[in-house]
C-alpha cells in the first residue's frame, strides 16, 4: 500500500508539474489486488500531499450500481469537484441520475455522464459486463428492452445512431448536468455523426 500510495503522489506530482495538467481524474479498478489503494484513499492522499493545490479532481460513479451513491456521497466529501460516469443503462442509472440532478446540495459539482456507443448486442453486452454489478443488467427493464432494440432484425446503422442520439439528449436534458463524455469503442462514425 506504501509504494501505491507513493506512486500516486509521484505520478500527480508529474501531470501537475512537468505537463501542466490542472485536473486529475481518479479511476478505480474492476479488481483489487493487495497493494491497491482505494478511489477514497487516492483522493484523501493527494488532499494530504497537495494542501494548497491548484488542481481539480474528479472520480468516477457508476449510477447502474445502486450501492455506489454511497461511494460517491464519501468522494464528494473527501473534495472531489466532479465526476464522470459510467453510461446509463438501467433503469437504476437513470433514477439515480435524475435525484442527482435535482438534489441542489451537490450544485457545484461538476457531473460528466457517459454514453456509450456500442455497434452491436455484442457490445452492449460488453458494456454489461464492466458494470459493478454486470448482473444486474440482465434483470433489468430499461437494459432489457435496449438489448431487444439491439437484436430487433431492423436494425441498422441508422436505427444505431438514433438510439445514441437518444441517449445523448435525455442526458443533456438535465439542466444540472455538465456535460456528456462519448465512448466509443472503436466506433468512430457514431461519434461522428453524433457529432455533427
Amino acid at each position: 500500500q506504501h509504494e501505491s500510495s507513493a506512486s500516486i503522489i509521484k505520478a500527480a506530482r508529474e501531470r501537475l508539474e512537468v505537463y501542466g495538467a490542472d485536473t486529475l481524474l481518479i479511476v478505480g479498478g474492476n479488481t483489487m489486488s493487495d497493494s491497491s489503494i482505494t478511489t477514497l484513499q487516492a483522493i484523501n492522499q493527494l488532499q494530504d500531499a497537495f494542501p494548497d493545490n491548484d488542481f481539480t479532481l474528479f472520480c468516477t460513479w457508476d449510477p447502474n450500481f445502486h450501492k455506489d451513491i454511497e461511494d460517491l456521497v464519501k468522494k464528494i466529501d473527501a473534495g472531489v469537484a466532479g465526476i464522470i460516469t459510467q453510461p446509463p443503462l438501467t433503469s437504476v442509472a437513470w433514477h439515480q441520475l435524475t435525484e442527482y440532478c435535482s438534489d441542489s446540495t451537490l450544485e457545484g459539482i461538476d457531473l460528466i455522464a457517459g454514453v456509450a456507443l456500442p455497434k452491436s448486442t455484442r457490445q452492449l453486452q460488453f458494456w454489461s459486463s464492466l458494470l459493478k454489478d454486470p448482473n444486474s443488467a440482465a434483470n433489468d427493464k430499461v437494459f432489457r428492452n435496449t438489448l431487444k432494440y439491439f437484436n430487433d432484425p431492423a436494425f441498422d446503422t441508422d436505427a444505431r445512431q438514433m438510439w445514441a442520439m437518444e441517449q445523448r439528449d435525455r442526458l443533456l436534458s438535465y439542466d444540472s448536468l455538465g456535460g456528456v463524455h462519448f465512448m466509443p469503442l472503436g466506433n468512430a462514425a457514431d461519434l461522428l455523426h453524433l457529432l455533427r
